[in-house]
């Protein structure tokens, strides 16, 4: 996966395997995207992160880039924040 793709203000859908081995669907807007490490992975292998504010989670997570399957950019939340500022009202 091209991590350099995934922009701040991303709304990502994907398939995540956290560090438990769970697997769901999630949805976040990215944060940002980084190279290191975190507590819930080996402190000793560099990868890379998205940190995100999970939506369904309501709270900001990170992701291990290498645990995320499907993932598709879904849209931005600066397009739809213009959008909402426009006062623009659903057809």
């Amino acid at each position: 996966m091209k991590v350099d793709k995934i922009e701040k203000g991303s709304i990502i859908k994907f398939i995540y395997t956290n560090w438990k081995e769970l697997t769901e669907e999630r949805m976040a807007i990215v944060l940002s995207v980084k190279h290191g490490t975190n507590d819930f992975y080996s402190q000793t292998e560099k990868q890379f992160f998205i940190y995100a504010y999970d939506l369904d989670r309501r709270s900001e997570r990170s992701f291990a880039v290498a645990n995320i399957k499907n993932l598709e950019v879904k849209g931005n939340v600066h397009d739809v924040m213009s959008y909402l500022s426009e006062g623009s009202s659903t057809p």
